[in-house]
């Protein structure tokens, strides 16, 4: 994994090199072992590179051949075989970039998406005549963030903080209020600030003569094939256990690749232990990696049955609540979002910090298996509702607690009611990717059944979003690239058509006090249960857990002239009003809001806002 980041435009223009440069400082954390930039007659093009298959200079970034340049941060996974098909093409490196480069040479852009398999966000820009794309991932594992310029430029960047180095733009200010809800990082388009945008998963940019269009490439539905669905239907649960086996062993092994083998994130669930599994006969001596966190919910116990089972150390970052206020400001800084939804960012990132002081780079992670196998507790047995509905207690609040937030009535885009507004835009966050294709997509099904694999889509378009956003920012933290074998495409296609009674099961030895009798990732459950503990295999899944939102305390004095105070245009004695009432877990919730505002909306530096923090912060026990 890698950081890229560019300035181009479809004129000829003057050296970029220098901006360019600015935007690479600020994400070398994503590529410590090498650094590039070159230029075009159309701007520059830059990259950070973090080696782990060819670390050679042959393969080093960006990538020029045939007068295009790549710039790319990513694997792609069956670059072996696409290889065997370049057969008239010469190669210097036996790296993954050299590959593509090469295959978006000989078979072009749309040929060249259809047949690979993996995770990247890349640039491919032609020195000829200026024209770019820019390309991201099926499912959103890489980040990709753009902008076009009033002078018609295309900026583009890994992170936005790279991006906002040399392009500020005013803050969207419902996105930044709204932001205390989560809807940030399960954007796959959006960000909160106007005029800078995502690739969304699973299209590319097109660049060409100063402006820029979308085109989608891919979606999740796309693998919804109705006679697939049929014969899967019809087929036994032992033949489905050893197919889902051999696809998910085949992904791990695909997923091995690199000079420095890949290391595992395993807690104490079902869906890191089996790759975890699978990885061991990928790589005999893997690493595993796990965090003790504080509380009852700890899955410290657990992930050691894990690591017995599969017969590997298991090396433990230690994670106590206590420590998290010395950790916020830093962590939102590389989170680039308010800690409001993963709080546990916080013990992610120590994990990654101690992979690195193991030299590992690369680790499988089990994400991914939740969401396609119904895996949530509160999915397994409630269907879509909690889902649908958009979390509106704080939004009324906000409504409620301040009359002077008329003021957004005016804006356009928000109509002439303002509480309307706000659960309209709110619902647009959570529904908007229902509105395109998922329900077409099972129209061969009944409407019961219809809803429950549309739940599916959903989740991988929303919720796995904003895990792909925490694994992302909290390993490259610390130079750690994280793979996904539940997201390798043929395991997608797998869980895309398979009927939802083999995902939710009734079962007579209950998993959760939430779905006493019914199973969720039962396919997967089955498939575990040939490796690993039957403690683990059928164990309640606990999401790594930790209670820091609750047991933080925020004084007044830190909202005082502060991000939230300006964009709601209160004065002390409003503040006093707007909290009056608010308990303390939505009071703090508030608080990351403050925390990222006063990062990336007011340019405050670490420095300031961590001292700010440790004054006006402090952790209290239950």
């Amino acid at each position: 994994m890698c950081g890229i980041a560019g300035v181009l435009s479809s004129q000829q223009i003057q050296s970029r090199k220098s901006e360019v440069q600015k935007m690479l400082d600020l994400i070398r954390h994503r590529g410590p072992d090498g650094e590039g930039i070159v230029e075009s007659p159309y701007g520059a093009i830059g990259h950070v590179r973090l080696s782990i298959l060819d670390s050679t200079h042959a393969a080093a970034q960006p990538f020029v051949s045939d007068g295009f340049v790549l710039s790319y941060n990513g694997e792609i996974y069956n670059y072996q075989e696409l290889k065997k098909n370049l057969t008239d093409r010469r190669f210097n490196s036996y790296s993954d970039t050299e590959v593509l480069c090469n295959a978006l040479y000989s078979f072009g852009l749309d040929t060249t998406l259809k047949s690979v398999r993996g995770m990247f966000a890349f640039c491919w820009h032609n020195q000829s005549n200026g024209e770019t794309y820019l390309v991201r991932d099926r499912f959103g594992i890489k980040p990709l963030f753009y902008a076009i310029t009033p002078a018609r430029e295309l900026i583009f960047a890994s992170e936005l903080k790279s991006l906002l180095a040399i392009y500020q733009q005013p803050v969207n200010e419902f996105k930044a209020v709204y932001s205390v809800m989560g809807g940030l990082e399960r954007d796959g388009h959006g960000t909160a600030w106007h005029g800078i945008y995502q690739v969304p998963p699973g299209h590319y940019l097109r660049f060409k003569d100063g402006s820029a269009e979308l085109f989608r490439y891919f979606s999740i539905t796309d693998f919804v094939n109705e006679a697939t669905y049929r014969e899967m239907d019809r087929m036994n649960q032992s033949d489905l256990v050893y197919q889902l086996d051999g696809l998910l062993r085949q992904a791990v092994d695909d997923m091995g690749m690199g000079d420095i083998p890949a290391g595992s994130f395993m807690s104490g669930g079902v869906d890191s232990g089996l790759i975890s599994y699978y990885g061991k006969y990928t790589n005999p001596e893997i690493k595993l990696f796990s965090s003790d966190v504080d509380g009852h919910q700890s899955e410290a116990f657990h992930a050691r049955l894990n690591a017995k089972a599969i017969g590997s150390n298991l090396m433990m970052s230690t994670y106590r609540d206590s420590q998290c206020v010395a950790e916020l400001v830093s962590t939102t800084w590389h989170y680039e979002s308010p800690l409001v939804v993963h709080f546990n960012a916080i013990p992610l990132s120590g994990l990654a910090r101690l992979t690195h002081q193991m030299s590992t780079k690369a680790v499988l992670t089990g994400e991914g298996a939740d969401e396609l196998f119904v895996g949530y507790p509160h999915l397994v047995g409630g269907g879509m509702d909690s889902l649908l509905s958009a979390p509106y207690y704080l939004l009324d609040y906000i409504y409620s607690k301040l009359p002077g937030f008329k003021r957004f009535k005016e804006k356009k885009n928000f109509g002439i009611s303002l509480q309307n507004s706000i659960r309209n835009a709110s619902e647009g966050v959570f529904m908007d990717w229902l509105r395109s294709d998922e329900p077409d997509a099972y129209s061969f099904l009944s409407d019961d059944k219809r809803s429950k694999h549309i739940q599916t889509a959903v989740m991988m378009k929303s919720h796995l979003l904003s895990l792909l956003w925490r694994n992302d920012r909290m390993g490259m933290m610390h130079s750690i690239e994280s793979r996904f074998p539940f997201l390798d495409e043929r395991v997608v296609q797998f869980a895309m058509n398979l009927p939802h009674k083999h995902k939710v099961s009734f079962v007579t030895n209950p998993t959760s006090w939430k779905h006493p009798f019914q199973s969720g990732k039962h396919l997967v459950r089955l498939v575990a249960s040939r490796y690993l503990p039957s403690k683990i295999t059928f164990g309640e899944k606990k999401g790594f857990p930790v209670q820091g939102l609750h047991l933080l305390k925020t004084d007044d004095e830190f909202f005082k002239n502060g991000f939230l105070a300006s964009t709601l245009g209160l004065d002390n004695a409003g503040l006093d009003n707007f909290f009056y009432g608010l308990d303390n877990y939505h009071r703090t919730l508030f608080g990351m809001v403050e925390i990222w505002g006063k990062l990336f909306i007011e340019g405050k530096s670490l420095e300031a806002v961590n001292d700010a923090v440790l004054k006006n912060f402090s952790y209290k026990l239950n």
